[in-house]
């Protein structure tokens, strides 16, 4: 990246019923692109490959075998794409933390002292970067990478 604008895209979309429609692109994910231009980073953003649900209910969070003081999200299936290698997730598994962020039961985190969905601290890292993952699989605590 040489310091000049590196572009402008906007679309027009023609439908019945719509006119002067326009969209925003976050800074964070402007920022997110140039950082990893400059660092050879692939532009994609990653994805945990899972479905989830959230776990409000306390005799579901019992019935998984959580602790009292244990929060995390359910993951309901494992979706991989053609090519994705297999992955140590499971269905049934409780996701506790993504790196540093514990889960809470709706699928938020604690970033910069505010409650963020999980998606967005998931976009911090860039395909290929190790995170550990915490686990509840059948009542054990497990990490992975």
């Amino acid at each position: 990246v040489t310091g000049r604008l590196a572009g402008v895209a906007h679309q027009k979309l023609v439908a019945l019923g719509v006119e002067n429609q326009g969209h925003a692109v976050p800074p964070c994910l402007i920022w997110r692109f140039l950082y990893g231009a400059t660092h050879a980073r692939l532009p994609q953003m990653p994805s945990l490959g899972v479905y989830l649900q959230t776990l409000e209910s306390a005799a579901h969070r019992e019935a998984l075998r959580l602790e009292r003081h244990e929060t995390g999200i359910l993951i309901k299936e494992v979706n991989l794409g053609p090519g994705d290698s297999a992955s140590e997730l499971k269905p049934g598994d409780v996701l506790l933390q993504v790196g540093p962020y514990e889960v809470d039961n709706f699928s938020a985190v604690r970033f910069l002292g505010h409650r963020v969905p999980l998606s967005a601290v998931n976009d911090l890292w860039y395909i290929g970067d190790p995170v550990k993952l915490q686990v509840r699989r059948d009542g054990n605590t497990y990490e992975q990478d």
